[in-house]
């Protein structure tokens, strides 16, 4: 972690002076504050892939991002290396998985005092799945003009399948 805070102080110190730009540092140093992002401020990792992204190896990073399961940066990775199906897909199996989770919580809720903390939790995991669908709907709006018909068409019905399979799951 100490590694990790020393290599963000520099980058903050050298975006400080004039006439240096962050992307002029070595590839090397970003892709060491990328694994380092990743273990300890992974919430970080995307905004700095998206500032940063001429400064690394696009592959260096989807490595590290993958390795440590930091779904956002992978998925934007993935979108800007071409694989638009790969980066919906783990999308939306984020998705579906915060969706699943908050399916459990509601099934769960009684009418104990701890259905409160139930209520809380399935909030917490409902305000992450709203983001994930988000980020499904904006990758979705800015490929389709690049897609055919059928390509836009499947993509666009994966992410309503991937809301409507818990919605049948509950009803049984």
């Amino acid at each position: 972690e100490l590694q990790y805070r020393y290599l963000q102080s520099v980058m903050e110190v050298a975006a400080g002076v004039r006439g240096l730009t962050l992307d002029s540092i070595p590839g090397a140093v970003h892709e060491r504050l990328i694994a380092l992002m990743c273990r300890f401020a992974p919430h970080q990792v995307y905004n700095y892939l998206r500032v940063h992204d001429h400064a690394f190896q696009l592959e260096r990073a989807l490595e590290l991002c993958r390795a440590h399961r930091v779904t956002d940066a992978t998925a934007w990775l993935l979108e800007r290396m071409g694989d638009i199906s790969g980066a919906l897909a783990l999308i939306l199996g984020a998705l579906q998985d915060r969706i699943g989770s908050m399916v459990e919580l509601w099934l769960a809720w009684g009418s104990t005092p701890a259905d409160k903390a139930l209520r809380a939790d399935c909030g917490f995991v409902k305000g992450k799945a709203e983001g994930l669908l988000r980020v499904a709907v904006q990758l979705c709006l800015r490929n389709s003009p690049h897609l055919a018909e059928h390509e836009r068409q499947l993509m666009w019905f994966s992410v309503l399948e991937c809301l409507l399979v818990p919605r049948r799951r509950v009803q049984r």
